[in-house]
């Protein structure tokens, strides 16, 4: 655990009167907050009673997160408080952002359906320190805030969210910018007609999608909720059958500062601003490590990493990041130097997952190329080719084998059938792709149909070809495919 430094800082934080929007973090009316900790303390005011919350505004909107930025946004908006308030542990409120992730050739949706208090319910009673409070704050200031914290919290806005995200994973980045591009346009997927059109993009460009969705501040228990965008218009009807006034919850934050109470009560901290922007630097970044570890299989949380002692496996590297930063999250503002150690190596965590995370975002987005395929007993009489013959992916190289067959003329028809794997190949290994390639050209080299389906995302593979009457043929049948080492936790 971090030591607080005993070198009393040079510069000071002028701490804001109020503090709006902060996520709810499990607090009740009243509680203290020391915003140099991040930690609640003992209420300092008298019970508070609010007035009526204001009317509900109802709204919908669609994040799109691709980037770091976008990344940064939703932390931001989600679950980053002022100062040094913010938590990384997972509450109801901000689950969902473990199913946040991203990459070249992945990106995640958020939708949020939000019935929220257009506003703060009033204080019912002018706040006010009770008497033991008061007493400190007029004794000793300094000792006041150690006690009490920095701010109460006064009120908070009410009422219920609904939150699905839409994890999209494809094998190309061509493919994923052309499906966000058709999606944006659509900029509806949680209606029905939406959901379809959306479902069609998803098919159309081999895009895999996993759906989750989040419920708060509704009456009973949510149905079963299967991961197809198309159950999202089932759930959007649940939610909005199921939520009232009885049912709100509170959504977001309002800390006053207690000098507003009593003048005397420092609204400074010896601390550098700086330092608070480091520390929320690097929880977000601990946030996205957590969705990252999230989204991977479990292989990786025992695969070895030694980036951060004495941890030796990813998971472990993750784990005790997350635990120095709760253990110490009231030390860091005064410690940049470990701050800044603490984030140096959550960042080289980060970039040593980015590989594993483009190799499983690949491997997510083959199973839906098979689509392509024609079908058992369908066919062609001409060259054709589905799927992918090579990838730009670090770490994965796409491979080729061939089988040809052919014959001279003969009287009647002549048949063959391909059987993948062939020697000296055997099944470990992934198929991305295949063709069945007409070397003749001249449109009379018969045609040729798919034995088994599918082929793509499988590892074994039949085609079948056909002569015409008294002719000979001459096809190849290619196969693509990654080796299955490749995909360690298969």
């Amino acid at each position: 655990m971090v030591m607080v430094a005993d070198a009393v800082t040079a510069t000071v934080t002028n701490l804001q009167p109020v503090l709006d929007n902060q996520p709810w973090n499990g607090y009740s009316y009243g509680d203290g907050l020391n915003v140099a900790s991040g930690a609640t303390a003992e209420s300092a005011v008298e019970p508070i009673k609010l007035g009526a919350f204001p009317s509900v505004n109802v709204t919908q909107s669609y994040q799109y997160i691709s980037t770091q930025d976008d990344y940064d946004s939703l932390v931001s908006t989600e679950v980053s408080g002022a100062y040094n308030s913010q938590t990384i542990e997972v509450s109801a409120s901000a689950s969902f952002m473990r199913s946040v992730s991203y990459s070249d050739t992945s990106l995640t949706i958020v939708a949020f359906y939000e019935i929220i208090s257009n506003g703060y319910a009033p204080p019912a009673t002018p706040y006010q320190l009770t008497a033991s409070a008061q007493k400190v704050a007029d004794a000793d200031p300094v000792q006041f805030r150690n006690q009490y914290g920095d701010y109460f919290c006064a009120t908070a806005t009410i009422g219920a969210r609904f939150i699905a995200t839409y994890t999209c994973s494809t094998s190309t980045s061509e493919s994923l910018m052309k499906f966000s591009t058709e999606v944006k346009a659509n900029n509806d997927i949680m209606s029905a007609a939406g959901a379809a059109a959306f479902e069609q993009s998803m098919s159309s460009n081999s895009v895999s999608v996993n759906c989750n969705v989040t419920m708060i501040g509704v009456s009973g228990n949510p149905p079963p909720i299967n991961d197809s965008p198309a159950s999202i218009p089932d759930a959007v009807a649940w939610f909005l059958a199921n939520n009232s006034a009885s049912s709100f919850v509170p959504q977001r934050a309002r800390f006053i500062h207690y000098s507003y109470l009593d003048s005397k009560i420092p609204i400074t901290l010896p601390i550098d601003p700086d330092n608070f922007a480091l520390v929320q630097q690097l929880g977000t970044a601990l946030w996205q490590l957590q969705s990252v570890m999230n989204t991977l299989p479990d292989y990786y949380q025992t695969a070895a990493y030694t980036g951060v002692p004495p941890a030796v496996t990813f998971g472990g590297a993750y784990t005790y990041l997350a635990n120095e930063f709760t253990d110490s999250q009231g030390a860091l503002p005064y410690d940049p130097a470990t701050t800044n150690k603490f984030l140096g190596q959550a960042q080289a965590l980060a970039a040593a997952l980015q590989g594993p995370l483009a190799v499983y975002n690949f491997y997510l987005g083959i199973a839906p190329m098979a689509a392509s395929e024609p079908g058992v007993g369908s066919g062609g009489d001409s060259t054709q080719g589905f799927g992918l013959t090579s990838t730009t992916t670090p770490g994965l190289t796409v491979q080729s084998a061939s089988d040809n067959y052919k014959e001279e003329y003969h009287v009647g028809h002549r048949d063959h059938t391909f059987h993948w794997p062939w020697a000296p190949y055997d099944a470990s290994n992934v198929t991305v792709g295949w063709s069945m390639q007409d070397n003749w050209g001249d449109g009379t080299n018969g045609s040729w149909a798919q034995e088994s389906a599918p082929i793509i995302n499988g590892n074994t593979a039949s085609t079948s070809i056909h002569s015409e009457y008294d002719r000979g043929f001459n096809w190849t049948f290619v196969i693509y495919f990654i080796p299955k080492s490749s995909f360690p936790w298969l």
